[in-house]
């Protein structure tokens, strides 16, 4: 059942415990729950100045839940570094969280013994923007390698992510068509992968 609310310009939650979101960012939505979760990144990345975001190792970044049954704004996670992206998983047990600034992807379970309990997943070999589920019921993250010296991109791929196993199933080389600049999402559709990126002016479509 999908998410209710009495119109699209519903404005589901603007703050927590009296303090305004710095800087909404991902969102994703248990449709069988009727849960909607999503993150703030934390208002560094106001700045948009890649050595300042991930030179400052803020961890001010926040995992949410608003359940449109209850109508209720929950603070699941604090403490985390640049959550960019945000997927449920399949089954709706865990959710995963990627973080920026270090490079990794972290697990929050929603229920079973694990139930409010968070853990490293996989450690990246570059920062993570958006992670989304694919129909198969694995991830998959838009990942962009960077010079730390620079802060130029040396690389840009898509990774395969199994959130059961915490491992990297592939590596998808997008560099050859993003030289320079920075994705921010990989999303696969009936065998191919849609690439969106933050500062090309341009869509790939990758794959037979």
């Amino acid at each position: 059942m999908p998410c209710s609310c009495n119109n699209v310009n519903d404005i589901l939650a603007t703050g927590f415990n009296g303090t305004t979101f710095a800087f909404p960012n991902a969102l994703d939505i248990d449709q069988a729950n009727q849960i909607v979760y999503f993150t703030d990144a934390g208002a560094i990345f106001f700045s948009r100045n890649l050595s300042t975001i991930i030179q400052s190792n803020d961890t001010s970044g926040k995992l949410y839940k608003y359940d449109a049954r209850t109508k209720t704004l929950s603070l699941l996670l604090n403490g985390l570094s640049g959550p960019l992206g945000v997927a449920v998983s399949k089954c709706g047990a865990y959710v995963l969280i990627d973080e920026y600034i270090t490079s990794r992807v972290r697990r929050y379970w929603v229920s079973g013994p694990k139930a409010g309990f968070s853990e490293i997943l996989v450690n990246l070999p570059g920062s993570p923007d958006n992670i989304k589920r694919t129909i198969s019921g694995n991830f998959f993250a838009a990942v962009t390698i960077l010079n730390r010296q620079t802060f130029q991109t040396t690389s840009s791929v898509g990774q395969r992510i199994n959130g059961d196993l915490g491992i990297v199933e592939a590596t998808v080389n997008l560099t050859a068509q993003y030289t320079n600049n920075l994705i921010s999402e990989v999303q696969e559709f009936l065998g191919k992968l849609y690439i969106g990126p933050s500062t090309a002016s341009f869509v790939s479509v990758y794959g037979p």
